[in-house]
């Protein structure tokens, strides 16, 4: 069974996950999108649980077993972990329990179970604007986010970045494929721009989740937000994708204060990139132009 959850998920003191039948935790998958994952005292989870975007909480749990996939996983006291030995993720390691304290004795029992290990870094996490692997690539710069055959070439038609103060004048029309990109669908899957200055650290990351989008018509998806409410969108006031009867897919974007300082003597690279959260990473698709000039003014100009 597979349950999908569009936003947040918080479970109650008490609440099971999984089937009472003592199933694998294969039996029963859980996608969740949103950036909260919250277990409370006492939840018994028997299940996959994969919330890439979120931060796991877990409180005092009865038992967490099966495969758990997180941005980032805090844990409250008395949290047991296990895992079927059959996978080769599992190492067997000796834990000790101790029962609630005695006015007579004190008794302590050493048990063998089988825990996950901790995790490391090392793995890039695709969609939280971090360059995760530290190999100088965030997000869909990176091939495990975006490989060779998910990458299309970008045709700027025209843009402009002005920098003021801390924050930037953001304008951008761009072709982000005349074949091949014709069945993206914002409504499912999360938009992503990306600005990169060459020899340097990326400048700008913006998110916009899917549950944003508004389809006007056939084709056309929009996304405003002059009142600046989503975070992850750095700014954004409007962005648009749209997508012709020819198959050819083009992007807008504007932001009169969007949430970054462009570097004028050094040439960019702007990345638009499509993923859907409860998909595999295999399902992204990219379009990136390399090699932007701005002039005085914050025109872009290709090469």
């Amino acid at each position: 069974m597979t349950v999908n959850v569009c936003g947040d998920l918080r479970l109650s003191s008490l609440a099971r996950i999984g089937f009472r039948n003592e199933g694998r935790a294969s039996d029963f998958s859980l996608n969740v999108a949103g950036p909260n994952v919250a277990f409370s005292h006492g939840t018994d989870v028997t299940a996959i649980v994969r919330a890439p975007n979120a931060r796991l909480r877990l409180g005092a749990l009865q038992r967490l077993r099966g495969q758990f996939i997180a941005n980032a996983v805090t844990s409250g006291p008395k949290v047991e972990m296990t895992c079927e030995t059959t996978s080769p993720h599992c190492r067997s390691v000796t834990t000790t329990t101790i029962p609630k304290p005695s006015t007579t004795t004190t008794t302590i029992r050493v048990t063998t179970t089988t825990t996950l290990p901790k995790a490391t870094a090392t793995a890039e996490i695709c969609g939280n604007c971090v360059d995760d692997d530290g190999d100088g690539l965030t997000d869909f710069e990176d091939p495990a986010c975006c490989a060779d055959r998910q990458i299309f070439p970008m045709a700027i038609d025209t843009g402009r970045i002005r920098p003021h103060r801390r924050t930037s004048l953001l304008g951008l029309k761009s072709l982000l494929a005349a074949q091949g990109l014709s069945d993206v669908n914002p409504l499912r899957e999360d938009v992503f721009l990306q600005i990169r200055a060459a020899r340097g650290d990326e400048v700008f990351c913006a998110k916009v989740p899917a549950s944003r989008f508004v389809a006007k018509r056939p084709g056309v998806f929009r996304f405003r937000d002059r009142k600046h409410i989503v975070g992850t969108a750095r700014g954004i006031d409007r962005l648009a994708v749209g997508i012709a009867r020819n198959g050819s897919v083009r992007f807008r974007a504007f932001a009169r204060h969007a949430e970054f300082t462009s570097p004028r003597d050094r040439p960019l690279t702007v990345t638009v990139s499509f993923r859907n959260p409860l998909a595999a990473e295999g399902g992204n698709r990219c379009s990136t132009a390399q090699d932007l000039q701005t002039n005085r003014r914050g025109a872009l100009r290709v090469p």
